[in-house]
């Protein structure tokens, strides 16, 4: 058996990486890349590709047509026994292992005393966490996520952070991570454009604490997830790499473009922090490292968005329609998906109708029910899409549905959108220093059997290499 640690990287392609390396040959990801193997990794999902559906094909060695998970939030009781994710079979084989942040773990296992220790996702109905110790960071965690899901809110939870500070460095929040985090508010001072690179600090706080855990516990595999470079990617892809638009369609500016065009650069940064201290770990270890994406992303959409229409108020929006906002529980979405749980029949009927009839702009809202009530709304539509609200023809505002018409603050929705095509790289302390760097095309089935095989427990699923 080998020790593993997993790195779950949201949505990078190679394209990124590449990038990256070819500005920063001195850098720790180039160094890593240089002894590890390499793979092309490919999501073989059907339907929209979204992380809430490829994280568990990689996590489970199998594609959403056998594990059927679409949404957030959705029962994956069917799922867990048809196609149980990897730290599942491995905790029941015996092996000690820290999860953090994967998506999908927004409660805690049932066995969680097996677990060296669990830290939910972003979307946890709970600060709840294994150990408890770690629950201050996950309270303050939670505050911030829920606060910047559009827009990065300059609020701050003074009584979450205050929790969490003073327990921090005792769960492994380095010297040098609050320095950085002191100089990012300073900078916030100087120029407030610079405010949306907090989004990566959640990533970088929680990183701290993960390394912190892996040390003070040694599990026989950890996994850490971050969406830090995918949330820079979707927003600045146009930024960064303008050429790969249709110049006769492009309309950002060369203000914007210089503006943000510094944003994905300052993740990899992160991103690349974090490698090194995970490549110094294995070496001491002889940990195996993987680092994954479940898919990637390339350029989208070249054009600015000014405002887009969201659900803020469910209670309302569900009230209208006639039903009781008690039967109705709001499930972990991502914005501008909505979730919601509906407990009684007849509500879902009314709920049916209403989905059916609402209209925004020229288009019908689109929307998708799956078993046992569950039902999931998408929202963002944009600009002049968002156009007057009907429902069954008679015009409605927004606020009467619990609707928000938000201003975007940096003009931009998703220059940069999913690709089935992800990376998978294994690093390897003891093993030969020469790898296949070739980068053959592999399937996301083949991670989970990965992990397994290091860790001796037999899988169904066959390995990249088989």
């Amino acid at each position: 058996m080998q020790p593993v640690v997993v790195f779950e990287l949201n949505e990078v392609p190679w394209r990124i990486v590449d990038w990256w390396v070819a500005a920063n040959p001195a850098s720790a990801t180039a160094a890593l890349l240089e002894r590890s193997t390499q793979w092309t990794s490919v999501a073989p999902d059907e339907g929209h590709l979204s992380p809430w559906v490829t994280w568990p094909t990689v996590h489970r060695g199998v594609p959403n047509t056998v594990h059927g998970i679409g949404h957030f939030g959705q029962d994956t009781t069917q799922a867990d026994a048809a196609a149980p994710t990897w730290w599942d079979r491995a905790t029941k084989a015996g092996r000690r292992v820290g999860v953090f942040g994967l998506l999908h773990t927004n409660e805690l296992p049932d066995d969680v005393d097996r677990y060296a220790f669990f830290v939910p996702d972003t979307f946890a109905p709970s600060p709840a966490t294994h150990p408890a110790a770690l629950e201050s960071f996950q309270a303050f965690n939670l505050s911030m996520a829920r606060a910047s899901a559009r827009n990065v809110s300059t609020a701050i939870d003074v009584a979450a952070a205050r929790r969490f500070l003073l327990r921090a460095p005792r769960l492994g929040l380095r010297t040098s991570t609050v320095v950085r985090l002191v100089r990012q508010l300073l900078d916030e001072r100087r120029d407030p454009k610079v405010r949306v690179r907090r989004r990566s600090y959640q990533s970088v706080l929680a990183f701290d604490l993960f390394v912190g855990q892996l040390r003070s516990t040694r599990p026989d595999a950890a996994a850490f997830f971050t969406n830090h470079v995918a949330s820079a990617m979707h927003r600045y892809w146009a930024a960064t790499f303008p050429g790969d638009y249709d110049p006769e369609t492009f309309g950002f500016d060369a203000a914007w473009i210089d503006r943000w065009s510094d944003e994905i650069a300052e993740a990899m940064a992160h991103t690349d922090r974090m490698l090194d201290r995970l490549r110094r770990h294995c070496d001491a270890t002889g940990a195996m490292l993987v680092v994954v994406s479940s898919m990637g992303q390339h350029a989208a959409q070249g054009t600015p968005v000014g405002r887009q229409l969201y659900l803020r108020d469910v209670d309302a929006f569900v009230a209208d329609a006639g039903i009781d906002p008690a039967v109705v529980e709001r499930r972990p979405a991502m914005d501008p998906h909505v979730n919601v749980q509906v407990a009684d029949e007849q509500a879902l009927d009314r709920l049916r109708r209403r989905l059916g009839a609402l209209r925004i702009g020229e288009r019908d809202l689109v929307w998708s029910e799956e078993d046992n009530g569950f039902v999931s709304m998408e929202f963002g539509q944009a600009d002049g899409a968002i156009g007057t609200v009907t429902v069954d023809g008679q015009a409605r505002t927004p606020a009467q549905l619990g609707l928000e018409v938000v201003e975007i603050e940096d003009e931009v929705a998703s220059t940069g959108y999913h690709v089935p095509e992800g990376i998978l790289c294994t690093y390897d302390p003891t093993a030969d220093t020469s790898v296949d760097r070739s980068r053959r095309t592999v399937s996301t089935t083949a991670v989970a059997p990965l992990i397994l095989d290091r860790l001796g427990v037999a899988s169904e699923a066959s390995t990249p290499d088989e």
